[in-house]
C-alpha cells in the first residue's frame, strides 16, 4: 500500500426511466416557482406548491441515486498516464488543395492529446486501476466492470470519459482555498462599540 491513495471519483449512472422522471419533477418545480412569483408571498398556496415540488424532486433524487449504478474511476499512475497521452497525440489540421484548413480539432489542441482515440483505452485503464486499488486497500471490488461499458448510452459513456480525463489531467482544488472568505463578518465582529472620533 502506497503512501498516497490514488485520486478517484464515483460517477452515478441512473437506471431505467429515472432521467425522464427527474426532468418531469424539475419542470414541476419551475412551474411552481412561476406560480409563486406571480402572487404575493403567502397570498395563496403557491408557496406550498413550490415547497412540495422541491421536496418531491429531492426525495426522488435520493431514491434515484440509491439505485444508480456507481462507477468508480481511479487515476492512473503518472508514468502510465504520460505513456497513454504519448500514444494518442493531438490530430493535425487537415488542409485542402488550396492550403486552407479544411478540418481541425481544437479540443485536441486544448488538452494536448486525441480526445477521441484516448477515450476507450483510458476508461479501460481507469476501471482496471480501480480494481487494483480495491484489492490493495482491502475494499470490495465494484460491480461495474469493463464488460459493462458497451451497455452505456453515449451520454453516460461521454460523462465517464470526461471524468476520467479530469482525474488524470486536471489539478485538484487549491489545498489552501477556504470558502469562509465568502461569508460576511459575524455579528460578534460587528457588534463592538464604534471607535470614538477625536
Amino acid at each position: 500500500m502506497g503512501a498516497l491513495k490514488p485520486r478517484q471519483t464515483v460517477v452515478p449512472i441512473f437506471q431505467g426511466d429515472d432521467l425522464d422522471a427527474m426532468a418531469d419533477l424539475r419542470t414541476a418545480v419551475e412551474s411552481a416557482a412561476l406560480t409563486q412569483s406571480s402572487g404575493r408571498l403567502g397570498d395563496d398556496d403557491g408557496d406550498n406548491r413550490f415547497t412540495d415540488a422541491i421536496r418531491r424532486h429531492d426525495a426522488f433524487m435520493e431514491e434515484a441515486n440509491a439505485r444508480a449504478a456507481k462507477v468508480t474511476l481511479v487515476a492512473l499512475r503518472n508514468a502510465a498516464w504520460r505513456d497513454m497521452v504519448a500514444a494518442h497525440p493531438p490530430r493535425e489540421p487537415v488542409k485542402d488543395d488550396a492550403g486552407d484548413v479544411a478540418k481541425e480539432w481544437p479540443q485536441d489542441e486544448a488538452v494536448g492529446f486525441n480526445v477521441d482515440s484516448i477515450a476507450h483505452p483510458l476508461l479501460l485503464a481507469t476501471l482496471e486501476r480501480a480494481a487494483e486499488v480495491a484489492v490493495e486497500y482491502g475494499e470490495e471490488p465494484q460491480e461495474f466492470g469493463v464488460d459493462d461499458l458497451d451497455d452505456l448510452s453515449d451520454a453516460d459513456y461521454s460523462r465517464l470519459v470526461d471524468r476520467a480525463i479530469g482525474l488524470n489531467d486536471r489539478p485538484g482544488p487549491d489545498p489552501k482555498a477556504r470558502l469562509s472568505s465568502l461569508l460576511g463578518p459575524t455579528s460578534s465582529e460587528t457588534s463592538g462599540s464604534p471607535e470614538r472620533l477625536d
